[in-house]
């Protein structure tokens, strides 16, 4: 794939969503409405990510876009709001030292040396890579720097290549439930559905639907946004939401977003038995 058809494909999927309101109830709902209404919701959420994909248009160059996806590094202040009393606060601490699973907030490449910043912006942007693309949206670096990059900052699963876990997820069991679901999908080509990871490994549904529906990750930060404001981001700043996994609108079923490339393997058997899930 050249870098125009690289652009092109990224240029870029329409995630357009249309709601549906909902009848306002006289009554309380009843258990069993509940149900619906939850299953009913969790249906609409990943109908976003098996719609028909469209091209969106954009005033951005090749060059202007190949820039942008090389993230300048560039400084975000978080201006949190004042607490209305000391209680607020204790139970705000508290918050941050649990090991909530959900992925991190902050700035991706605290800790990170910076001879591998370029690499790990490209694969937490993109989630899941092939060598042969990276490479070409880097020609500066040479094949050794990309590999001795990828030794520190990702994984692969059959040639295709992601963040490493611990770099884009807060909290052990976050990390652990993004490899198993990673492996699982390794192992189940056809797919996999939301329900039997959530059973197989005791995970909770909403971290699943977060880990196989994306983090959006832009100029060095993650953030986790809900699906109205990435729409909004597509349309009005050019910010693409990416994700590993897709989910196939017939089965319902989840698979990754990109095929094995399996000649990494023989090609760099030394680099590829190191950064194996």
């Amino acid at each position: 794939m050249t870098p125009d058809e690289y652009i092109k494909a990224m240029q870029y999927r329409a995630m357009a969503s249309v709601d549906k309101p909902t009848a306002p109830l006289d009554r309380a709902p009843s258990a069993g409405q509940e149900r619906t209404l939850s299953a009913g919701a969790d249906d609409e959420f990943e109908n976003l990510f098996s719609e028909k994909e469209e091209e969106v248009v954009s005033t951005m160059t090749p060059d202007e876009y190949i820039k942008a996806m090389q993230y300048r590094a560039m400084a975000s202040v978080d201006k949190p709001t004042a607490p209305t009393n000391a209680a607020q606060t204790d139970d705000e601490e508290e918050e941050q030292k649990d090991e909530t699973m959900e992925p991190v907030t902050g700035h991706l490449l605290d800790g990170v040396d910076a001879k591998y910043a370029d690499v790990l912006r490209l694969l937490a942007t993109d989630q899941i890579m092939h060598f042969d693309t990276l490479a070409k949206l880097l020609p500066a670096r040479s094949e050794e720097e990309l590999l001795n990059a990828l030794k520190h900052v990702a994984v692969h699963v059959r040639g295709r290549l992601l963040p490493t876990s611990s770099l884009v997820c807060r909290g052990d069991t976050t990390v652990r439930a993004r490899n198993d679901i990673i492996k699982t999908l390794t192992k189940t080509p056809t797919g996999v559905s939301r329900m039997e990871l959530v059973k197989k490994f005791s995970l909770d549904a909403d971290v699943t639907k977060t880990i196989l529906s994306g983090t959006t990750y832009n100029i060095g930060l993650t953030c986790t946004l809900p699906p109205c404001t990435l729409t909004s981001l597509v349309h009005h700043f050019h910010v693409y939401p990416t994700e590993f996994a897709i989910l196939e609108a017939t089965t319902r079923k989840w698979r990754f977003r990109l095929g094995p490339d399996d000649t990494f393997t023989k090609r760099f058997p030394a680099v590829a038995k190191a950064i194996k899930l």
